[in-house]
């Protein structure tokens, strides 16, 4: 919004010039400008009522911190020019406990994925188109995170393999058909053998992901009585 924007500024400028060191604008720009609005439509276009989710409703989003935004902007593109293909990003859900979203906002993603997720494809971090699919692995927490995901050229894999710890030679990141949902997901989603819209992303070095929005929502189940 150009009011927050001006407001940003004005801020800037109100700070003692010795203590902050001259920036280029594109560094103290904020990474990703979105308003309340296009994240909603952005949102609306990433449920699917196969997921049993009859809509999912944005309350509040917040931004990469204003002092990360350079170093985790500067990761991730130097992370890009390394891959086989450095022009395919994709924006992307990310589902985990709140307080370890709140530290990806802050810090970006960690080399290694934690050991504590489920990782029926491999060692990697698992990113959905659809935020109605990952809400089943958002712990109940009403929060997702939006990222930037450099997936470059990506491997289609069906096998199931919790060891593995990379793609294939020549491959930036895999496709898969999905993990399966929790067990606590909703009775009319989970007993469903193979759920539509359900592929995952992996990628098996957390730099290739730049965090842009924490997403405070509240989801309408499909369903009766919905």
């Amino acid at each position: 919004h150009a009011h927050a924007h001006a407001h940003t500024q004005a801020h800037a400028l109100a700070q003692p010039a010795a203590r902050s060191p001259a920036r280029s604008p594109s560094t103290s720009a904020p990474i990703d400008t979105a308003s309340h609005e296009q994240l909603q439509d952005e949102i609306d276009a990433a449920v699917k009522v196969e997921h049993g989710v009859r809509a999912m409703r944005l309350c509040s989003f917040t931004g990469i911190p204003l002092e990360s935004q350079a170093r985790l902007a500067q990761r991730f593109s130097s992370c890009r020019h390394r891959l086989n293909d450095p022009t395919l990003s994709l924006r992307l859900f990310y589902a985990a406990p709140l307080p370890q979203l709140r530290h990806l906002l802050e810090h970006g993603f960690d080399d290694m994925a934690p050991a504590q997720q489920e990782s029926t494809f491999g060692r990697g971090w698992y990113f959905s188109r659809y935020a109605s699919y990952a809400h089943y692995f958002s712990n109940g927490s009403g929060h997702l995170l939006l990222a930037l995901v450099a997936v470059g050229n990506t491997e289609t894999v069906v096998r199931r393999n919790a060891s593995r710890g990379a793609p294939s030679p020549g491959f930036d990141a895999i496709i898969t058909p999905g993990r399966p949902l929790p067990s606590k997901s909703p009775s009319a989603v989970s007993s469903i053998s193979c759920v539509p819209f359900s592929e995952e992303y992996v990628i098996f070095d957390g730099s290739q992901a730049l965090p842009l929005q924490l997403l405070q929502y509240e989801v309408e189940l499909a369903g009766k009585g919905g």
